[in-house]
């Protein structure tokens, strides 16, 4: 088997945050002095990278901290309301059950991950890396491979942004993207080890072998 370890973005990947997000960015913009999110620009957004996204809001980076804390807040108060994806509570079952061992790595707050995932869902979770600064997804997963002992090459993260294949390439760890989350899949689709995954179920079949 080739990976030992598979790791997951949660907002967009394992959780269906989206109306959340949207929600706590119009909230944080108010607070901090920068643009908010128009409904018919979504679509050219879900093609931006981080700093793409950073200079269209008119974010500069002295504030991005400031901003990442609200956002985290208000994600963390609002997570009772969010589900995990249709067929996401199934994959993390069948991941353990073929013996590999599963991780999150996530800019979210451990509460929030926690509250979403509920009691069966969060025990077949190994590793949790939580609370990453907006570029800091890469030092997150290379927590999760000291703590795992493991090769980064043994190591696949999934995830729905652009910054989680920016993270997979700086940590060295194979990257592949989801069909359902935040970016568009022509964007997300190039930066991939395989073609994008259109639902949990394929996520098992690519890990498994099967």
């Amino acid at each position: 088997m080739r990976y030992k370890v598979i790791a997951f973005d949660f907002d967009g990947t394992l959780a269906d945050s989206m109306a959340l997000f949207l929600d706590a960015i119009k909230t944080a913009s108010a607070r901090h002095g920068f643009a908010s999110v128009r409904t018919e620009e979504l679509e050219t957004l879900r093609g931006m990278n981080t700093l793409q996204l950073m200079a269209h809001f008119g974010i500069p980076a002295w504030k991005v901290p400031a901003v990442a804390t609200t956002m985290r807040r208000l994600m963390t108060q609002g997570a009772p309301a969010v589900q995990l994806f249709p067929g996401i509570p199934h994959m993390l079952t069948a991941l353990k059950n073929a013996r590999l061992r599963v991780g999150i790595a996530t800019s979210n707050s451990r509460k929030s991950v926690q509250t979403v995932l509920g009691p069966e869902s969060l025990s077949h979770i190994d590793y949790m890396e939580c609370g990453a600064s907006l570029f800091g997804k890469q030092g997150k997963l290379s927590a999760m491979i000291r703590r795992a002992k493991v090769k980064p090459k043994e190591v696949l993260y999934v995830g729905d942004e652009l910054r989680d294949a920016d993270a997979s390439a700086a940590a060295k760890v194979d990257f592949a993207g989801v069909a359902w989350g935040y970016a568009r899949p022509d964007v997300l689709r190039p930066r991939a080890v395989v073609d994008l995954f259109e639902t949990p179920q394929q996520v098992v079949q690519f890990a498994t072998g099967r």
